[in-house]
């Protein structure tokens, strides 16, 4: 499984952060990022009402690996669509329509390898090999699109998610609820497991709450995520591919050292901690343009990073303290999960998860993407990070994290 992780999300993060800098460029509109993401996003939600009751009802492993190879193909397409906003936003649409389905069943599948007391353990070496295959797949991305061009990321995805599909022929069968459903009856089942599940969640709160916090999370970050190459060029006065290495290597590192320490310790902050410090963080690159002029950047006009090396190394230190608040909240999120919902809920309770994410995270990028190009970015960064802040006091009101 540690293998399958980092192998596909190596590969899923060089296609996302080659597509964010490459649309940006194509278009010059933080809106067309913005776009591509409610896209996106609306493939996951589309997708979450079947990928959940799939992951509750047949063979995890099988999923992971077919979805896998079919993600595979996909990525190679986007080479049809090089200077085409429509095909990429087309091919955007089926790519993260069957993620969707490979997501779930490898976070359900984790409880039935892993003893119940070891779950944090195994989440925080199985996240901390996912933040270092994040951090290549996005690092590798930008290296790739600043030297090569942009067929090289989709070529090097495609081989990689193909390693990680076959990676998963070594893991055991993993669950399936009673008898194998065959596949005509299944879309039948559906709409009765969903119903099903929406009781569950109702009857109990805290799961629903833990599973809210994670999906706000993930749709904080991507709405962030949206904003960051306009935020990098029109802010910050760098080049967008160079986010590789002020933000997506000192991010990687913060969420190594974090994972490390959760490994070993097993708690580390609490989780509305981190959430604070995340909303802190984003303040203070709000507050970058003051930093630049302090530090001697007058110029305006996009540079190398290496140009500004003072004012790129406050803004990787500002990342690195980012990554780091993001491990304390994530690790101990999925692991709360993973632990108080039953298996036979654990599939679908991730998909609420990402089909809840499907939802705000369209909202967030089409509201702050015209935002950002009738103002600046920095408005919508300052919301975001004011909207993290005041969560953080809810959570610690509210939620148990167990």
């Amino acid at each position: 499984m540690f293998i399958n992780r980092a192998f596909t999300r190596i590969a899923y993060h060089i296609t996302t952060f080659a597509l964010v800098v490459w649309i940006f460029q194509l278009t010059g509109a933080n809106i067309a990022v913005s776009l591509w993401m409610a896209v996106f996003l609306v493939a996951s939600f589309i997708a979450s009402f079947f990928s959940g009751v799939a992951a509750d009802i047949y063979d995890r492993r099988r999923i992971m690996f077919f979805s896998n190879l079919a993600w595979g193909m996909t990525a190679l397409t986007f080479l049809l669509f090089p200077q085409s906003f429509p095909g990429i936003l087309l091919v955007s649409f089926f790519a993260q329509g069957i993620d969707e389905f490979f997501s779930p069943a490898q976070n359900s599948a984790l409880p039935q390898i892993v003893a119940s007391r070891d779950l944090i353990r195994a989440n925080s070496y199985l996240t901390l090999v996912t933040h270092i295959s994040n951090f290549l797949g996005y690092f590798l991305s930008g290296v790739m699109l600043r030297f090569i061009g942009f067929p090289a990321p989709f070529g090097t995805a495609a081989v990689l998610i193909t390693l990680g599909a076959v990676a998963t022929l070594f893991l055991p069968p993993l669950y399936r609820e009673g008898e194998s459903v065959p596949l005509r009856k299944f879309f039948g089942l559906v709409k009765g497991k969903l119903i099903d599940q929406l009781f569950y969640l109702a009857k109990n709160p805290n799961i629903t709450k833990t599973m809210l916090i994670a999906a706000v999370v993930l749709s904080v970050s991507a709405g962030a995520g949206s904003l960051a190459p306009g935020f990098a060029e029109q802010v910050l006065a760098i080049d967008a591919r160079d986010l590789s290495f002020v933000a997506v290597l000192p991010i990687g590192l913060g969420l190594f050292l974090g994972a490390a320490i959760l490994g070993r310790r097993g708690r580390l902050l609490a989780v509305w901690k981190g959430i604070l410090g995340v909303g802190l963080i984003l303040l203070a690159l709000s507050a970058a343009p003051f930093f630049r002029v302090f530090l001697g950047n007058h110029i305006t006009v996009p540079r190398a990073f290496e140009q500004v090396p003072f004012f790129s190394l406050a803004i990787a230190s500002l990342s690195f303290l980012l990554g780091f608040f993001a491990a304390v909240i994530t690790i101990p999120i999925v692991t709360s999960i993973q632990r108080i919902a039953p298996g036979k809920h654990l599939g679908r309770t991730f998909a609420a998860m990402g089909t809840v994410s499907s939802i705000l995270t369209p909202a967030v990028t089409l509201i702050f993407g015209p935002i950002a190009d009738l103002s600046s970015p920095v408005v919508p960064m300052v919301s975001i990070g004011l909207i993290v802040s005041a969560a953080a006091f809810w959570v610690r009101a509210r939620v148990v994290i167990k």
